[in-house]
């Protein structure tokens, strides 16, 4: 089991959501950039668990601990290690799935695959805890793309049947996208903010979910990115945000 992606920048990560870690392997990154941790929490903590009744109600600091590759805060152009613990892992609760798969999760398809003795606790490896150390690694990426006046910014353009303000995709406001990061629920247009979270409310208390579409912009690329025809840059792009367990569609 390998869990891959990347050529100039090359992501790995490894571990279970239940076991004692998770964490990742970032090589190809360039020596002697200063990285700003604070940042770097302050955008981990936008995926981080337990924050609001919206979300899992799992509590992670998702904290990572950096173990190479960094020294001072700065890359030292050897591969970039890091493990973030888990602390509130809570096995017996999945103890069921043992004979009860979930539909739309891993834990049938795996087991057939790897054998009875594969982690499968919370989803193990296949769980969407596994984002965060994509999440660390994205959020480095961001900060070296910034010094080359490269912005990427984001909201959740449509949840349920309920959407966003649209963004104007020939002059995007990246300042508005950007100021709403924070927010539980990323929406540029405060009333669609509140009207989503009385959906997420209704769903919850019926035991029930719906899906939504997150619309992402970036600016200031340079011309030419990717190959034909198979390892153009949408071909890479889906692959990796196909590595989201919740992603359904790209388009």
């Amino acid at each position: 089991m390998a869990s891959n992606f990347g050529k100039t920048i090359q992501v790995s990560t490894f571990g279970a959501s239940h076991g004692y870690a998770i964490g990742g392997i970032v090589e190809g990154l360039p020596c002697g950039h200063t990285i700003d941790i604070d940042e770097l929490k302050a955008f981990l903590k936008r995926r981080a668990p337990g924050q609001n009744q919206l979300t899992t109600q799992r509590k992670e600091a998702d904290t990572p601990e950096f173990l190479a590759g960094l020294v001072d805060g700065m890359l030292s152009g050897s591969p970039l290690a890091f493990m973030i613990r888990n602390t509130s892992q809570h096995s017996s609760d999945y103890n069921n799935l043992r004979d009860i798969p979930r539909p739309s999760h891993a834990d049938f398809t795996a087991r057939i695959r790897y054998g009875d003795k594969v982690d499968m606790r919370g989803g193990g490896h296949f769980s969407a805890r596994l984002t965060a150390p994509l999440c660390v690694a994205g959020g480095i990426a961001l900060q070296l793309l910034r010094e080359k006046g490269i912005e990427i910014h984001g909201h959740l353009k449509q949840v349920g049947t309920i959407q966003d303000a649209p963004i104007n995709m020939v002059h995007p406001d990246m300042k508005a996208l950007a100021s709403i990061a924070t927010e539980p629920i990323a929406m540029v247009d405060p009333q669609k903010r509140n009207e989503v979270e009385n959906l997420v409310m209704n769903l919850k208390k019926d035991g029930d979910s719906t899906g939504g579409i997150v619309e992402v912009v970036a600016t200031g690329l340079p011309i030419g990115l990717g190959n034909p025809n198979f390892d153009g840059i949408e071909n890479r792009l889906a692959r990796v945000i196909f590595g989201v367990p919740a992603i359904k569609g790209v388009s």
